[in-house]
């Protein structure tokens, strides 16, 4: 490289390989920062998610130990009422009060699964920005590429 003629007091001293290992560089120190990135991404999503769910959580957890501790003693109740008050056959009654009974259960569980729902769609934020930074990867990738191929036709 002796035989290079120097422009402006300055001599061109820049191989393409260093012009590779700076690009490289520069899209390694890009692809940690995006990494980084999306890491504290999740985090923020995971604790939002996080406190979304503790309500419909314990409202899961209500229905269930309403449903499994005091209801039989109240539907007992409901049913000799039926029986004692209104008529019913033994039978009829307390078929009908554990339909009841079931039925508010189910619909309180379906509630708070759809409330639970609800609080982890906040990870949809965190899916997006991955793949939009996938695509921007993919990009860059291409990108440089391209440079290269174009580097390579021109010498």
């Amino acid at each position: 490289m002796l035989d290079q003629t120097t422009m402006n007091g300055v001599r061109a001293d820049t191989s393409p390989a260093g012009g590779v290992k700076k690009n490289l560089a520069g899209l390694t120190h890009d692809l940690i920062s995006l990494a980084e990135l999306q890491a504290q991404l999740v985090a923020v999503d995971m604790r939002e998610s996080y406190s979304r769910s503790v309500v419909p959580a314990i409202l899961i957890v209500g229905a269930l130990l309403l449903a499994l501790g005091a209801m039989p003693v109240i539907l007992l109740g409901i049913g000799w009422a039926l029986v004692n008050l209104a008529g019913f056959g033994e039978g009829a009654a307390f078929l009908l009060v554990s339909v009841v009974a079931i039925g508010i259960a189910g619909l309180a569980g379906w509630w708070g699964v759809q409330k639970l729902k609800t609080a982890f769609q906040v990870l949809t934020r965190s899916r997006q920005e991955f793949a939009e930074n996938v695509w921007w990867v993919k990009q860059a990738l291409l990108r440089q590429q391209t440079q290269t191929e174009l580097y390579r036709r021109h010498v």
